[in-house]
């Protein structure tokens, strides 16, 4: 599928909302102003993978 880059900010603000759905899964850790480890959120296929303030985010069928 697709994948485009994500902001950190934007990460952060799926991650938050990833974490209030029952069946997600969140690995890694969140920095303050960058996102200094890396940062998978799973969630029905969607995949958000960060490292070093970068994210990708990858739909997959």
């Amino acid at each position: 599928g697709p994948a485009r880059l994500l902001a950190p900010a934007d990460v952060a603000a799926l991650a938050a909302a990833a974490r209030s759905l029952p069946d997600t899964q969140l690995v890694g850790a969140e920095g303050d102003a960058t996102i200094a480890a890396d940062l998978a959120v799973v969630r029905r296929g969607l995949r958000i993978a960060a490292d070093g303030g970068k994210a990708l985010l990858v739909v997959q069928e």
